[in-house]
């Protein structure tokens, strides 16, 4: 392409664009019209829309270095089936982020009492914000702490299901801040704030509880075993001594040359010796269970929890009059620009 060539295109270009400028400045008071009624809805909207609270919580598994492969959030998502060793199991760090927005743990949290103070479930608590129960077909339905989940009606069910999805999908929010830590992020946003500061804690609340029961579940199977063992063979060393004690009684004074009628008390003592021995090596393998069972039980710690007063997360006037002015400011140009360039068709 000659210089020529290239003069004259940019030529053309530039008196196009001088055209729709003047273009544009014909129709000024259409556009800055449009502007001021983008502007007055903005201003509508950020008094009309109701305000959200925003909470944020981080915590961090802790586990044995063995149990944890050196990593301990990263054994709890190993734990919770995010990827990981074998024995993690469903749990695991590539799965934690999905687990903790479950419908299982999200709908015990919802069950849950909100605080020790409080009479009233977190689901009881959504219902009423939102006003459910004002419906007559919810009119008499209510979610009281302690009760049956598997008594629940279908209709309570559903409603159930609704509050969860409605808060796993749009409120509630897991992520990892850094993957290059072992720090989980648990943030949620509602327009109550009881309900914004109370729900994240009582979620961990509950993923601890299910956690450890699962992690532990096999060391805790055998120090039961071994407790009920040990009782068993304590009440019958018990027995054994009491036996012996009276076989004793029986064989005071006995003529020594009868030796035949010391056999019973000599059995008896036997058998206190024996269920001694066993005893002590029970006693002995329940304590190294009890704490093979304390090493491997983990910790969620929490590193930072919600605190009065919340976020607030509410669209200021000032902002809602220039992002409705300019929103709407554009589109009267785009819809401009598009007329013109129909009608500039239509001529030629």
């Amino acid at each position: 392409m000659s210089s020529n060539q290239k003069d004259i295109s940019l030529k053309e270009i530039f008196e196009k664009i001088r055209v729709l400028w003047f273009f544009l400045l014909s129709k000024w008071k259409i556009i800055v019209l449009c502007g001021l009624l983008g502007g007055a809805l903005g201003l509508v909207v950020s008094i009309v829309k109701t305000k959200k609270y925003k909470s944020a919580l981080i915590f961090v598994v802790e586990e044995d270095s063995e149990a944890s492969g050196g990593r301990g959030l990263a054994s709890l998502a190993s734990n919770f089936g995010l990827g990981g060793s074998s024995e993690a199991g469903i749990f695991s760090t590539s799965n934690m982020l999905e687990l903790l927005k479950s419908r299982l743990l999200i709908e015990r949290t919802l069950l849950a009492k909100i605080d020790s103070n409080s009479q009233s479930t977190f689901a009881q608590l959504y219902f009423e914000r939102y006003e459910l129960n004002e419906n007559e077909l919810f009119k008499n339905i209510s979610f009281k702490i302690n009760e049956d989940r598997s008594k629940f009606s279908r209709l309570k069910d559903s409603v159930l299901n609704v509050i969860r999805k409605v808060i796993s999908e749009d409120q509630l929010k897991v992520s990892l801040p850094n993957e290059e830590t072992a720090f989980i992020l648990v943030e949620v946003e509602n327009e109550s704030e009881l309900f914004t500061k109370r729900f994240p804690e009582k979620l961990i609340e509950v993923v601890s509880l299910y956690y450890v029961n699962s992690k532990t579940k096999k060391a805790q199977i055998n120090v039961d075993v071994l407790q009920k063992q040990v009782d068993s063979v304590r009440r019958e060393l018990y027995n054994a001594m009491t036996g012996a004690a009276a076989a004793n009684d029986q064989v005071f004074g006995l003529n020594p040359s009868m030796n035949v009628q010391r056999v019973p008390a000599v059995r008896k003592q036997v058998d206190v010796q024996a269920n001694s021995a066993i005893l002590s090596e029970l006693v002995k393998n329940l304590e190294i269970s009890k704490m093979s069972l304390l090493n491997k039980t983990p910790l969620i710690e929490i590193i930072d929890r919600p605190i009065y007063p919340l976020e607030v997360n509410k669209l200021r006037k000032i902002w809602g009059v220039i992002i409705g002015g300019f929103l709407v400011g554009f589109l009267t140009i785009g819809v401009l620009l598009f007329k013109r360039f129909l009608k500039k068709i239509k001529e030629s």
